[in-house]
């Protein structure tokens, strides 16, 4: 009890004005829910009732390439129990990554069309386990849902089966259809490319081309060129690059890029600049990727000095500055990003360009406006580690922000660590493992580190 008489009297206002907001938003609520439930007759399902389930496209299949060819409704499924008046448990696929209520206005009754079972039957593969019932045997699923299925039920299930990561199944429900089109090589290719098996992939793209069919540049980018540049395949790569020639004059963006990656992959940086150069629109991912492959690939000097062409680059027509207003201006410029200046430093490093690095450096932020990273960070230490300053190569660990990614920034930092052991100095050895242990303290290997350098002590 307050002592205050203006006080008590306050607190009783308040306490009652409190009283009166609730009491309305009290009545504004049974109000919306009577208007709401006005007109509105849900239907009531049993167990075991058979429903179709309709799925937003960002839950269900969201690798695929065009959303537009997903069904709006999923089933049939069956209801388990009932949670609510307007919510049901629905016996969903072990693969499904969403929770199994449904509010009632998403369900609807499953009616089977017994003139044209194929019509009505939209099926998901169901993939629970080894040891589940619920795994089918193909031959089973040929026979009671594929024979009678169209050509887009049947894709449905082979997709079903590779989104889910089942290729062996997938691949048999792929030999099986009558007819195959190019979305289900692209699925095929695709899936094997997702699964770490180039070797599939490029078979399955061998066959493709036996047979008469010509790819899109899905077929071309993810599933072989990808695939070629991955495994450093240089002849398969150059197979699929003289087709293109033939028909196309111009390629687009998104090939020409993935062809730069590959053959700087592969270790044929010339012919990669050679693309490079050849490409009449270049935006940011082509210079990276080019400047990218000199340094790791080819020779660092040449991408610094492509580096250099990028930062002088500006738009050469004046009579199209005069035109144009500022924003357009400023949207022609390509702009630096994080992975430019990652192949810049990185090329600084293995040329030991010291100077140009903290250019570079302080460039990133002061000049273009990005925030350096755990990468750069790195980047800077291991070079003034093995031009022998150590301490400022310390020194700027400390100053590293701890990211999410703690095996990189492991790894990472272990490297520095052999720097230090190399050159003798046992302090900075004892100071890089104590940040690994912070970062990772379940980690044996770091404490074993640790005993190394202490070791070195005598």
């Amino acid at each position: 009890m307050s002592k205050s008489p203006r006080a008590a009297s306050f607190s009783k206002e308040w306490k009652q004005n409190l009283e009166t907001v609730q009491s309305y938003l009290v009545k504004a609520q049974k109000r919306m829910k009577r208007f709401a439930d006005q007109n509105c007759r849900f239907v009531e399902y049993q167990v075991g009732d058979k429903v179709m389930v309709k799925i937003l496209k960002r839950y269900l299949f969201a690798g695929v390439h065009d959303p537009r060819l997903l069904q709006k409704y999923i089933g049939p499924l069956s209801i388990e129990r009932r949670i609510a008046k307007v919510a049901y448990r629905v016996d969903t696929p072990a693969w499904w990554k969403i929770h199994p209520v449904f509010y009632v206005s998403l369900l609807k009754p499953f009616r089977e069309d017994t003139k044209d079972p194929s019509r009505s039957q939209i099926i998901i593969p169901s993939i629970r386990g080894p040891n589940s019932t619920g795994k089918r045997r193909v031959e089973a699923i040929l026979d009671d849902r594929v024979i009678y299925a169209s050509r887009k039920d049947h894709q449905d299930i082979v997709n079903g089966y590779v989104k889910a990561g089942d290729l062996v199944v997938g691949r048999q429900l792929f030999d099986a259809m009558p007819k195959r089109n190019l979305v289900g090589w692209n699925v095929m290719m695709t899936g094997y490319l997702d699964s770490h098996n180039p070797g599939k992939c490029l078979k399955l793209f061998r066959e493709m081309a036996e047979r008469g069919l010509k790819g899109n540049d899905v077929t071309i980018v993810i599933a072989l060129i990808t695939v070629c540049a991955r495994s450093s395949r240089f002849n398969e790569g150059k197979s699929v690059h003289a087709p293109l020639i033939k028909v196309c004059k111009d390629l687009n963006l998104i090939i020409s890029t993935t062809l730069i990656h590959l053959y700087s992959r592969c270790g044929t940086a010339e012919i990669a600049r050679l693309l490079f150069d050849r490409m009449s629109v270049k935006n940011i991912v082509c210079w990276n990727a080019m400047i990218l492959g000199y340094c790791i690939h080819g020779n660092p000097k040449d991408g610094l000095n492509l580096y250099a062409d990028l930062v002088s680059s500006r738009l050469e027509d004046t009579e199209i500055n005069r035109v144009k207003n500022m924003e357009q201006v400023e949207e022609d410029r390509v702009h630096r990003d994080e992975i430019t200046f990652v192949s810049v430093l990185c090329a600084c490093a293995r040329e030991g360009l010291l100077t140009e690095a903290r250019t570079h450096f302080g460039d990133m932020s002061d000049v273009f406006g990005v925030k350096p990273n755990f990468v750069h960070y790195w980047c800077m230490a291991n070079l003034l580690a093995h031009v022998g300053l150590m301490q400022e190569a310390i020194q700027i660990l400390k100053n590293i922000p701890i990211e999410s990614n703690l095996p990189l920034e492991s790894s990472l930092c272990s490297e520095l660590l052999g720097s230090a052991r190399f050159r003798g100095d046992v302090i900075l050895g004892e100071q890089i493992s104590n940040k690994l242990i912070e970062q990772d303290p379940e980690n044996f290997r770091y404490y074993l580190l640790l005993l190394c350098c202490s070791r070195s002590l005598g």
